[in-house]
């Protein structure tokens, strides 16, 4: 695997600036598909995505239904609701969805995250794969190494390196040739399970322990209470190791900066305009927003006419808080373009925006001072959105 794509994955959907590369690798509709061969990259967005040609590079992919039939010669990244991958990859596959279906030969690693991951039995890839996931279905053959973490997780086809599986429910049905490390709930194996490394394992005292020797081939079995996942996170009963959550935080984060990059350009370069010209007036608009709002709430809501008003007030309320840091990268992204006049495109303001969401979060964790500097970039920012309502408002009364 190359060093650090896993941890850099997220920043590959981000995207990409149209200033420094070509419009025509640039295509966005509710439904495309590519069938005459492309010699080049390729950044796709839409709805639904049909490739039935050939694209000699690289192929980036946003879309709720992608279905790719035919060779990409690069590395092929793709966010999408669900994926079906039946052509050959020559190089990497990272992939995040809903459902990711893979059935062809990849060159390179896979790296996937998602509800449903599945590796067909005519999949194979040379290099390594890593998955997180709900459930997680390897059918096919993987040449290197396999790290999966995942609710459910079978493994059903070939592993010809070492593989790394954390889970709930781990079944092992088919073939695993090096060193084999499973933390579970619960592992199965099967009468088709072979073994040829050794296992280290760890289940909770109170589970049956699986009869490992049908299944070994020359190496040994052990339990291993480092394996212990007690100080992983947990969600829903599984277990996620520290670097996912983070891994996953990210994400969601230069995804949440993208969407309102996306669907509020208009609103977000007004309030960097107006926190540029007047910081103190944004951050007062924003004190008497965060104080009064839920002051207000609660007196509509008391009312019992008042309360679907209270009821939508505190949905508002409670999304633009929890957001309150992400909203304000963006706004004060904006508010360095329009101080510095610089001419970013869009795919680096959000990395801007991401780069002043990190310095943020790490100046918030810091005690007394980073209360008191979330507060007063939250309130500016919050503040520098309302006052162009404002003065809508008040031109529109006069």
């Amino acid at each position: 695997m190359k060093p650090f794509t896993f941890l850099f994955f997220p920043l590959l959907f981000a995207p990409v600036p149209t200033d420094i590369v070509p419009s025509e690798k640039f295509q966005a509709a509710e439904q495309i598909t590519i069938d005459t061969p492309v010699d080049h990259d390729l950044y796709v967005a839409g709805e639904r995505i049909m490739v039935n040609a050939p694209v000699r590079g690289d192929l980036l992919v946003a879309a709720g239904t992608v279905n790719i039939r035919d060779s990409i010669q690069g590395d092929f990244t793709v966010a999408s609701g669900t994926l079906y991958l039946n052509g050959p990859v020559s190089e990497d596959v990272m992939a995040m969805g809903g459902t990711v279906q893979i059935e062809s030969q990849v060159q390179g690693d896979i790296i996937a995250m998602g509800g449903e991951i599945m590796l067909h039995k005519d999949a194979l890839t040379n290099q390594d794969v890593v998955v997180l996931a709900g459930e997680v279905q390897l059918d096919g053959t993987v040449g290197g190494n396999v790290m999966v973490y995942g609710g459910e997780v079978e493994l059903n086809g070939e592993c010809r390196g070492n593989l790394e599986v954390r889970g709930g429910e781990i079944i092992i049905n088919g073939t695993v040739q090096g060193t084999s490390i499973m933390t579970a709930d619960r592992i199965e194996l099967t009468p088709r399970a072979k073994l040829y490394g050794d296992v280290h394992y760890w289940l909770p005292e109170s589970t049956t322990l699986p009869d490992f020797s049908t299944a070994l081939s020359g190496g040994t079995a052990q339990f291993d209470e480092t394996l212990n996942p007690e100080d992983d996170f947990s969600w829903l009963g599984n277990t996620i190791p520290w670097f996912s959550v983070a891994l996953a935080y990210v994400l969601a984060v230069i995804l949440t900066i993208g969407f309102i990059f996306w669907v509020f350009p208009k609103t977000m370069d007004r309030a960097g305009k107006v926190l540029h010209e007047d910081f103190m007036r944004s951050f007062g608009y924003g004190s008497l927003y965060l104080i009064g709002v839920p002051l207000a709430i609660a007196l509509l809501l008391i009312s019992f006419i008042g309360i679907p008003i209270g009821l939508v007030l505190l949905f508002a309320y409670v999304v633009t808080v929890a957001f309150g840091l992400v909203i304000t990268s963006v706004v004060l992204t904006y508010s360095l373009q329009d101080r510095y006049q610089y001419q970013w495109g869009t795919g680096w303001m959000i990395v801007v925006a991401f780069l002043v969401f990190c310095v943020l979060r790490v100046v918030t964790l810091t005690p007394f001072v980073g209360f008191f500097v979330s507060v007063l970039a939250v309130g500016a920012s919050l503040g520098a959105l309302l006052i162009p309502f404002v003065r809508k408002k008040q031109s529109v009364v006069a």
